[in-house]
């Protein structure tokens, strides 16, 4: 068979340098690394990095190390040509970071190169000129001390696409150049790292500065700060055969770790480079702790791991940021083990109580004498208008308890019934080692004004419940139950009046299995003709794709349980939860609309911020002012002079700094980004204000709530993670 078409050719070589140069050359970060590891490879102790309009119009990589000889002048910038590998062989002994020498030749395809350099047994300095294709043309004699200064003019400017999105994201991608620079004032101990950025005609501002730290710790302190380094701790110093794992990570404790892994570092051989299955141990460990830190966040962490140089091989992608490990099972159950040792005294530390609370007393005592049983308050009858007071409101909507709105706390998840006819119980448990695995009887303790136990008594377990509920009830998880000692109404009877019901537990096992028995039969007659949900997942059915969207078109057929709207959308049934709802509406309106009232400090707090959490801040000091904080750019550094509150909660630097990181990392719009107390605070607020479950809606009404989702940007679950809707059945068609 015959093809037609052009002939196959080989690619001329001006052709393949600058296709070859554009996948080593990745970004303005790779750019200015391979520059500073030249400099470090060449025995430099100083090393500048001088930026003109965050790099692009001029970056300059100057040293202080050996220089460069004259007779290597020719052929410093040519494809494949170093001084550090003489044949493959040499990379199992390879002991620098660079040796392809593609470097500097794909630069000189990308920007305009010089290069002034000099060595100690020259008189004076020497300035190199190189064309497109790296070939030396043109020297100058030059004033330069000891070492070597390399200047890029105009990066990407050859590649007119790139150089557009490079000036379209040049703040960002300034961001990432200050953090991979960071990553190497950490690890080079005895090495001074300074950056500097001049923008205009404006004086130069140092953005980095390290001293010569002989320790990976003084590197630290210099870089972060004492405030981050006395949150973490070294690894203990242990050695697995030829390798050596050392490092400082977060401590266990609260107010340690951080919302995100920018602060992740990890080294091979003190080589920067990416390990994301040592990043997935470090956070899965972390969050596995017993202990109150977040599970969701990150520790900081610096690890180096230290091993043979024939043990892993850098020589995988062009930027050297990959690698693959010889014995990588090996070293993960090392890190395993070391990061066990560092943070294993936290599993077993728990916060003490100096004195037990009288009422902590009082029911310990009470519950002495009942080791076999179980006590069960419960209480009166409340009406089910939704014009009642809180302390009258149905049980299964959301209390008010006034210290989670002003603490900014979270609530938390418990569990309600909705058709336990407002009754709201708090259960104890005691039990024994000598007490039998079996209780015999079920004591609980009753008000006297208190219903029949079948229409009232609520008990997590969905057997029992079946039992004791005559008719069925739809139990739903509230999203800010919250578990707090509740003071008495005043219409409640004295604990005193309290009546013993004893329950046989065999009757009731008897009733149990009698009822499961009676299940299918009962399932088949309740069944109407719908095809259930579970139809939807049969093969060939498919699944249902849902745009919010539709929430418009939804037709509103009634309310369920005076908590649930249900709707139709065509064939499709649909249960939509009112409470979740109107929370999620709730919610985003407020983090849209709300601003923080700001509470002005007596002093200006100078802010300890990374050079790129620094960038961000200033690229978004509106979406700062809004979150209610007021930070002041002076020739000093970046001072926060007012912080947000509300009601007696201050926010303070730590909530700057998360927000800081939300924005940099972009895991939130400069319109939504708020830090997790203000986002703790805002749902509380919409939870307190959004439609209870127990209030009756008019069609109208529940048609508001659908329109209302349409409109959001996330309507599928509220702020505490509980599903808004549901879908139910597909309704058979009308058959003519």
């Amino acid at each position: 068979m015959q093809h037609s078409g052009k002939a196959i050719r080989a690619i001329d070589q001006a052709t393949v340098h600058r296709i070859a140069s554009g996948q080593v050359i990745l970004d303005l970060a790779t750019a200015v690394k391979e520059l500073v590891e030249n400099a470090l490879d060449a025995g430099a102790s100083v090393i500048e990095v001088r930026l003109k309009e965050y790099g692009s119009e001029l970056v300059e990589v100057a040293d202080n190390g050996a220089g460069i000889s004259p007779d290597n002048h020719a052929s410093l910038a040519l494809k494949h040509h170093t001084s550090k590998l003489e044949a493959f062989g040499d990379l199992q002994a390879l002991s620098t970071f660079g040796f392809r020498g593609e470097a500097l030749s794909s630069l000189c395809a990308l920007t305009d190169l010089s290069v002034t350099t000099r060595t100690p047994s020259q008189p004076a300095g020497v300035r190199l000129t190189y064309d497109r294709r790296g070939r030396l043309i043109g020297q100058a004699a030059a004033a330069r001390a000891a070492g070597t200064t390399v200047s890029l003019k105009d990066l990407f400017k050859p590649l007119p696409v790139r150089h557009k999105e490079f000036l379209r994201h040049l703040k960002r991608e300034y961001a990432k150049l200050l953090t991979l620079l960071q990553a190497y004032a950490i690890i080079s101990t005895g090495v001074r790292l300074l950056c500097t950025n001049q923008v205009g005609a404006g004086a130069r501002s140092t953005v980095i500065s390290t001293q010569e730290g002989s320790t990976m710790r003084d590197n630290l302190i210099t870089v972060f700060g004492t405030r981050t380094v006395g949150a973490m701790e070294a690894l203990p110093s242990t050695a697995q055969g030829s390798r050596l794992i050392e490092g400082f990570v977060s401590r266990a404790s609260v107010g340690c770790a951080r919302s995100a892994s920018d602060r992740q570092f990890f080294f091979v051989n003190g080589r920067p480079v990416d390990l994301p299955k040592v990043g997935k141990l470090l956070n899965e460990l972390y969050r596995s702790l017993s202990t109150s830190a977040a599970s969701a966040s990150k520790p900081i962490a610096i690890l180096n791991f230290v091993m043979p140089p024939d043990s892993f091989d850098v020589n995988v992608t062009p930027d050297k940021r990959k690698v693959f490990l010889h014995e990588e099972a090996g070293l993960l159950d090392s890190l395993q083990m070391v990061l066990q040792q560092a943070w294993g005294a936290a599993q077993s530390t728990f916060a003490t109580q100096d004195t037990l609370g009288v009422t902590q007393q009082g029911r310990s005592a009470e519950r002495q004498g009942l080791p076999q049983t179980k006590r069960r308050k419960l209480g009166a009858p409340q009406p089910d208008s939704p014009q009642s007071s809180p302390l009258s409101e149905p049980a299964v909507g959301c209390p008010r308890p006034e210290s989670c709105e002003e603490q900014g706390e979270p609530a938390l998840p418990g569990t309600c019934g909705l058709g336990c006819q407002g009754m709201q119980g708090r259960t104890s448990h005691q039990s024994t080692e000598s007490a039998p695995q079996e209780l015999s009887q079920l004591q609980w303790g009753m008000r006297d004004a208190a219903p029949a136990i079948e229409d009232a008594v609520e008990v997590h377990h969905t057997s029992l419940r079946q039992v004791l509920a005559e008719q069925p009830s739809l139990a739903a998880q509230s999203c800010s139950q919250v578990q707090e000692p509740r003071q008495p109404a005043a219409s409640e009877p004295p604990l005193g009046n309290e009546m013993m019901v004893t329950l046989n537990l065999l009757a009731m096992r008897r009733r149990l299995k009698a009822t499961r028995q009676l299940a299918p039969a009962r399932a088949s007659e309740a069944n109407t003709g719908l095809q259930k949900q579970d139809a939807l997942m049969m093969p060939g059915t498919g699944s249902r794709v849902f745009d919010k969207r539709d929430f418009r078109n939804m037709q509103v057929l009634g309310q369920f349980n005076m908590g649930f709207i249900l709707a139709r959308l065509g064939q499709d049934l649909f249960i939509v939860d009112q409470h979740a709802s109107d929370e999620k509406y709730n919610f985003e309106r407020l983090q849209q609309s709300l601003v923080l009232k700001r509470q002005p400090l007596v002093c200006p707090l100078p802010l300890d911020l990374a050079p790129a959490d620094a960038v961000t801040l200033r690229d978004n000091m509106e979406t700062v002012r809004r979150n209610g904080f007021d930070v002041r750019d002076s020739a000093g550094g970046l001072e926060l002079l007012a912080v947000p509150f509300s009601k007696n909660v201050t926010f303070g630097p730590e909530d700057l700094e998360e927000l800081v990181t939300l924005l940099r990392v972009g895991s939130a719009t400069a319109s939504t980004a708020r830090p997790s107390r203000v986002r703790a605070m805002l749902a509380v607020r919409a939870c307190r204000s959004s439609i209870m479950i127990g209030r009756a809606l008019n069609r109208a009404i529940m048609q508001t709530i659908l329109v209302h989702l349409a409109a959001l940007d996330s309507p599928w679950t509220c702020p505490h993670g509980r599903p808004t809707m549901r879908h139910l059945a597909v309704l058979p068609k009308a058959t003519t």
